[in-house]
C-alpha cells in the first residue's frame, strides 16, 4: 500500500514535469534561434566535410564519427536542442529520462563502430 501510494506520487511528479518540458519545448522558435540551429548543424556537416577532405578518408566514415560524438555528447549534457525536440519527449515519455540516455549513448556508440571500423556507404550507391 505504502509502496503503491509512492509509485502513484512519483508518477505525478514525473508527469508534471514532462508537462512543464513540453510547454516549454513548444513555444514558437524566433528567427534567430532558427538561424543559430540551422548553423550549428551546418557546421557540424562542414566539419565532417573538411575532415574528409584533410585526412582523405570518406566523407560517410567521417560524417558517422563526428555524428556519433554529437549524439554522444548531446546524450549525456542534455542541450535544449537535443533534450527537448519532440522526438526526444517521444522516446523520454515511453523508456524514461536515464534509459533514453542510454539509448542515445547505444545509437552513438554504434555510429562511431561504423565510422571508425568499417566501410561504410551512406551517400554512396
Amino acid at each position: 500500500m505504502i509502496i503503491s501510494a509512492w509509485r502513484r506520487s512519483l508518477s505525478a511528479i514525473r508527469s508534471a514535469a514532462h508537462k512543464k518540458e513540453a510547454a516549454t519545448a513548444e513555444q514558437p522558435w524566433s528567427l534567430g534561434r532558427k538561424v543559430r540551429y540551422f548553423g550549428v548543424a551546418f557546421s557540424f556537416t562542414a566539419l565532417a566535410f573538411l575532415l574528409s577532405l584533410l585526412l582523405s578518408v570518406s566523407f560517410d566514415r567521417t560524417f558517422l564519427v563526428v555524428f556519433g560524438l554529437v549524439v554522444f555528447t548531446a546524450g549525456f549534457w542534455k542541450p535544449w536542442w537535443f533534450w527537448q525536440h519532440e522526438d526526444a519527449f517521444w522516446l523520454r515519455d515511453r523508456v524514461g529520462d536515464r534509459l533514453a540516455t542510454m539509448v542515445y549513448a547505444a545509437v552513438a556508440i554504434t555510429m562511431l563502430y561504423f565510422g571508425l571500423f568499417t566501410e561504410a556507404h551512406l551517400f554512396r550507391h
